[in-house]
C-alpha cells in the first residue's frame, strides 16, 4: 500500500486512536452535522417497526461515529448475526478506496486484496496472497 493511501486511513486504526466520537449533542451537530433529535426521530421510527426485536444501529457521518443506537433490549455488548450483510460493508469500502485512488493509481479488481489489508499480515493461510479485490 503506497504511504499516502496508508496515512489517510479512514477511520484510524486503534492504535492511532479508532472512530473520532461526536460525544454530545452540540457535538454531533458541528462534528457529524446531525440533529440530536432526528436521531432521536429515527430510534422511535426504528422501534415503531420493528418492536422487541434486537437492533442496533452506527451512525457514522463525515468521519464522526456520531450516535450508536440499540433496541430497548440491546447493549454495548450485545453479539448480532450479520451473516451476508459484512459484504455490502466490505463492498462498501473499497469503493471508497477506489474512490480515493482511482484506477490510474493502480488498483484494479486484479490487485491482491490483502496488498491493501496491512492488518492482515501474516497471513494464516497463504493461499489468501492470491485473492483479488474483484
Amino acid at each position: 500500500m503506497s504511504e499516502s493511501l496508508a496515512s489517510r486511513r479512514y477511520p484510524a486504526g486503534n492504535a492511532e486512536g479508532g472512530w473520532r466520537s461526536a460525544a454530545t449533542p452540540e457535538e454531533t451537530c458541528d462534528l457529524a452535522r446531525l440533529d440530536s433529535n432526528t436521531l432521536a426521530l429515527a430510534v422511535a421510527e426504528q422501534d415503531r417497526g420493528f418492536g422487541g426485536e434486537f437492533w442496533a444501529i452506527c451512525v457514522v457521518r463525515h468521519g464522526y461515529l456520531a450516535a450508536e443506537l440499540t433496541s430497548y433490549s440491546g447493549s454495548g455488548i450485545s453479539r448480532f448475526e450479520v451473516a451476508s450483510v459484512t459484504q455490502s460493508f466490505t463492498a462498501l469500502r473499497f469503493g471508497m478506496l477506489f474512490a480515493d485512488t482511482g484506477y490510474g493509481h493502480g488498483l484494479n479488481l486484479d490487485s491482491k486484496l490483502y496488498d491493501y489489508i496491512p492488518a492482515g499480515h501474516p497471513l494464516a493461510d497463504k493461499r489468501k496472497a492470491d485473492v483479488t479485490i474483484g
